[in-house]
Order: C-alpha cells, then sequence, then structure tokens
C-alpha cells in the first residue's frame, strides 16, 4: 500500500481477521509509503479435545489433550491454528500417536507433541502446565519451538508481540 508522502502517521485499530492474520487483534500503522501489522493480541485456546476447535480459532495457538494421531489433525487442520499441541499418546504401533506432525506440515501448519509421562492425556491444563515437547514438525520449528521445551514455553514464545512488515 502506497500513500502520499505528505499523509500523516495514523494509527487504526482493525479486526485483523479481516486482514488475513486470524486468531489476532491488531494495530496497523501506516507511515509514508509503508504498512506495519503490530499484532497486539494472539488467542490461545486450552481444550481438553481437538474438536473443540472449530473455524473461528484460525491463527489460535491450540493446546489439546487429544493424542496426536490422524483423526485429531484432521479436526487441527479444519480449524487452522497457528501451531496445535497434542499429546504423544505413547507413539502407538507405526507412531500413529505422532500422526499429526507429517499430516499437519504436509498442510503447513505447525504441530508438536508433548510426552505422554510429562501431562495427563485427555486433561489440557495438564499439557499446558506440565507436558514436555518431544515432537515437532519443520513449520513448528520454524517459529521458534524446540523439543525439550516445556508447552509454556512454547505459547509464551508465541504470546511475545509481533511486528512485521506487510
Amino acid at each position: 500500500m502506497t500513500l502520499p508522502s505528505n499523509t500523516p502517521t495514523k494509527k487504526h485499530r482493525f479486526n485483523a481477521s479481516r486482514l488475513h492474520l486470524p486468531g489476532q487483534a491488531a494495530f496497523f500503522i501506516f507511515e509514508s509509503n509503508k504498512t506495519y501489522a503490530v499484532a497486539t493480541q494472539l488467542l490461545t485456546r486450552v481444550v481438553d479435545s481437538i474438536t473443540e476447535l472449530n473455524a473461528d480459532d484460525a491463527g489460535c495457538i491450540a493446546v489439546s489433550g487429544s493424542h496426536g494421531g490422524l483423526s485429531s489433525a484432521r479436526y487441527a487442520l479444519a480449524a487452522r491454528p497457528l501451531l496445535s499441541v497434542f499429546n504423544d499418546a505413547g507413539g502407538g504401533l507405526d507412531n500413529a500417536g505422532v500422526a499429526a506432525l507429517d499430516f499437519l506440515q504436509s498442510h503447513g501448519l505447525a504441530a508438536c507433541t508433548i510426552a505422554h509421562s510429562s501431562a495427563r492425556i485427555g486433561e489440557s491444563q495438564s499439557t499446558l502446565a506440565t507436558g514436555t515437547i518431544t515432537g515437532l514438525n519443520a513449520q513448528a520449528v520454524a517459529l521458534g519451538i524446540q523439543a525439550g521445551w516445556r508447552c509454556q514455553q512454547a505459547v509464551d514464545l508465541l504470546l511475545t508481540p509481533y511486528k512485521g512488515k506487510i
């Protein structure tokens, strides 16, 4: 977006979902010929089951107590959160408990799993409070998340204010 050079700097509040920043409230600052987006809020959904998410949750951080299998991944895909957190459920046969990682990666979505021994399966508050990240896909790595972190650390990282040029 290019504005005339004599345009004064203005600060406006917009619903960011209308500007392809779903799940966020943002300020947009117009300076000369530059537009900057400053996200002021990133929503965190802490849900015992990933099935509780819907399209209105797009762009949120989804912390769930759900296993990281394909059935859970399909619900996450429909909601399209910025990050989906699952329980690895001990891996399971053929690593079925972490299948969401590759599936969501193939759709450009970040996901990670926490150790079944670090949090109760099906209890999202336990996932957030004591869950230790054991698996993550490339999209999650690109967000700066690391294996070995507590789930809360990953959430805190993503809640750090963001300023990016559009």
